[in-house]
């Protein structure tokens, strides 16, 4: 009787080890939304840590030398060398980068773009992450804001997620913080503190509906080429008020799509952007935006437009 006194061993049949998966594939699939959000978020409050700390630096800056960094450093020998170093390398000793800084000499008389062909190539092609987006699966070298040497070559440099705002304007003069050797003080933004863009987001990627990537370069600007391809113009460190958020449309003229010169995020609904008080905030992309008729109006411009300009004299409740 050894065989019938000896218990059978039961394991799992086909039908309950299939059970078993499905209910493991729905776990996952009810947490993997939760997770994604997670990390989502987690890069979007580094983001804030990085421009928060731009903004610091723009103070600092603003400490030493009683006004912020110019948003371009234009040269002495402008317009015959339109090469400029931006307000990013300008506020370079201020986010403990004065190693960087001196290396690049911006106020060496050389032309940006003759330094391209030095040892000077590494440094702009340095990343440093202070001026990156985590949520931007950019490459860090930019292919789009490629710097034209002397000798004619269009060499890629590092990527940056911030820009500063030049308001509502496409010309110069602008009428926000920062533009082509600007000296602006606290006191110059009338409109408060609190009510004015310094700087915002700047996307890579296809954000607009012309195929054409947003994404700027902290180190200034070559010799001008803006009017074509690759931009490597005053955009390259500026952004303006006058497109819309994320898509790049221009106010002025709605068929015309330029997202390498708006604000713009890989963040769900809108950017993040520092204000001229030291704060950041996540402005949503549905904030009041228009320009009216005539477009240089500020009582025709919506609530993104007056936090562009410093000194429209325009009210607005929250945003």
């Amino acid at each position: 009787m050894r065989s019938s006194s000896r218990r059978r061993r039961r394991g799992f049949t086909l039908i309950e080890l299939l059970v078993v998966i499905a209910i493991i594939a729905t776990l996952i699939s009810l947490l993997l939304p939760a997770v994604q959000q997670a990390r989502e978020a987690a890069r979007r409050t580094q983001c804030k840590n990085n421009i928060k700390q731009l903004a610091l630096a723009m103070h600092n800056y603003h400490d030493v030398y009683t006004m912020f960094p110019p948003g371009m450093c234009v040269s002495s020998r402008y317009p015959t060398d339109k090469s400029a170093y931006s307000w990013a390398v300008m506020i370079l000793p201020f986010v403990e980068q004065a190693n960087l800084y001196n290396h690049l000499e911006p106020n060496n008389p050389q032309p940006l773009s003759d330094a391209l062909g030095t040892a000077k190539l590494t440094s702009m092609q340095f990343e440093l992450k202070v001026f990156l987006c985590p949520s931007d699966p950019s490459q860090r070298h930019n292919l789009d804001r490629r710097l034209l040497t002397s000798l004619g070559a269009l060499i890629p440099v590092s990527t940056s997620n911030f820009v500063a705002s030049h308001g509502v304007k496409l010309s110069f003069p602008g009428n926000g913080a920062f533009d082509l050797n600007s000296s602006t003080q606290i006191r110059d933004i009338t409109d408060g503190t609190s009510n004015t863009f310094l700087l915002g987001e700047r996307a890579t990627g296809d954000i607009g509906k012309t195929g054409k990537h947003g994404a700027a370069i902290w180190i200034g600007v070559s010799n001008d080429r803006s009017q074509g391809l690759p931009d490597n113009g005053p955009t390259s460190v500026l952004g303006s008020c006058a497109f819309l958020m994320q898509t790049g449309t221009w106010l002025e003229n709605r068929s015309v799509y330029l997202p390498n010169q708006c604000f713009s995020s890989m963040h769900t609904g809108g950017a993040q952007f520092a204000l001229a008080d030291g704060s950041v905030r996540f402005v949503s992309q549905s904030v009041e935006s228009r320009i009216g008729s005539p477009s240089d109006d500020p009582t025709q411009w919506g609530i993104y437009q007056k936090l562009g300009a410093c000194a429209d004299g325009q009210p607005f409740g929250s945003f």
